[in-house]
């Protein structure tokens, strides 16, 4: 026991260096996974929270009583919304609660600045507003991208049934262009009321060219990322208001009235189609004019949309393929 003992005694400093030095490790140990951990979290969720603050927050409201869209595209888009990644989707429940503790209604949306309190309120930039229009078979809905700084539409679309079903295709790419946009300052954006093309010619005969080429025209110039065209309600918003805020203001100034005249051309089968454009806030006028084959009016649509962007100093225009129901409205 002595010799036992004895031995125990002789090595304690040993053995208190060696757990000593595990306690040291232990320590070291522990501190790099510490260190690790945090570290390889702020690498991991850099880029996650960066992409979610390059995330445009959303919030789908369908229209109500008689513009009530069918469930099916309802559903199908809600669907589409929550694959977007450029997209951040408020529940359906969380926008419905706070309507209503406000009372406020979807029918608010067409009202700028009843739009804009609604995106205060539930902290949004952007609304998709879907709402039936009334009497049509198969039903037709009204898609629009709402702007909740200022309450403008920045995109609009028609979608109605192809083929039995609904295709939500074209509503994506107009949701891709409105989001495109979101990022573009309000004074470098283009606002545009387009006032129609119409039949300068005694007679009716260049009535259905002028229609159809207004309807396309209004479909492909949309392709702009820097160019919102406005729904007439809005535009007729914008000039009657009085009282502007700053950034209504700013809206106007950047707005222009586009109209154009169709007539015939000197030569046989060619068409002249004459646009006026004028500034909102006033000024003065510019006009240019275009001709055309009237057998060439394919040609024509890419010819005139260049031209507008060229003298509004548009950025390139992407090409999308056709919306049928847009083509048919």
């Amino acid at each position: 026991m002595r010799a036992i003992g004895y031995s125990l005694v002789l090595r304690f400093p040993e053995i208190h260096q060696l757990i000593k030095k595990r306690i040291n490790t232990e320590k070291w140990l522990f501190a790099t996974l510490i260190f690790a951990f945090f570290f390889l979290s702020g690498v991991v969720s850099a880029p996650a929270a960066a992409a979610a603050e390059e995330q445009v927050r959303l919030a789908l409201i369908p229209g109500e009583g008689e513009r009530k869209p069918p469930s099916e595209p309802l559903t199908l888009m809600e669907v589409e919304l929550f694959d977007m990644d450029e997209i951040a989707l408020l529940e359906r429940e969380q926008v419905n609660l706070v309507l209503a503790e406000h009372d406020l209604t979807a029918a608010g949306l067409t009202d700028p600045r009843t739009a804009v309190r609604i995106g205060h309120l539930l902290e949004v930039d952007m609304f998709l507003f879907i709402e039936g229009v009334p009497e049509t078979d198969p039903p037709v809905c009204r898609v629009q991208a709402i702007d909740a700084l200022t309450g403008m539409a920045r995109q609009s679309t028609l979608w109605g049934e192809t083929d039995s079903r609904y295709d939500t295709a074209p509503v994506v790419r107009m949701l891709h262009r409105a989001v495109a946009q979101h990022g573009i300052p309000v004074g470098d954006r283009h606002y545009v009321g387009l006032l129609g093309f119409i039949n300068e010619e005694p007679g009716q005969l260049l009535d259905s060219l002028a229609s159809t080429l207004h309807m396309q025209f209004a479909s492909d110039i949309q392709q702009s990322p820097n160019l919102v065209l406005l729904d007439r309600e809005h535009l007729q918003w914008l000039r009657q208001e009085r009282e502007l805020t700053d950034v209504e203001r700013e809206l106007k100034t950047s707005t222009v009235l586009i109209e154009g005249g169709l007539r015939r051309g000197s030569s046989e089968g060619v068409k002249e189609l004459r646009l006026r454009f004028s500034p909102l806030d006033g000024g003065e006028p510019d006009m240019i004019t275009l001709s055309f084959d009237r057998d060439m009016v394919r040609e024509f649509r890419e010819e005139l949309v260049a031209a507008v962007a060229e003298h509004m100093e548009l950025e390139p225009l992407r090409s999308e393929p056709a919306d049928p129901v847009a083509e048919g409205e």
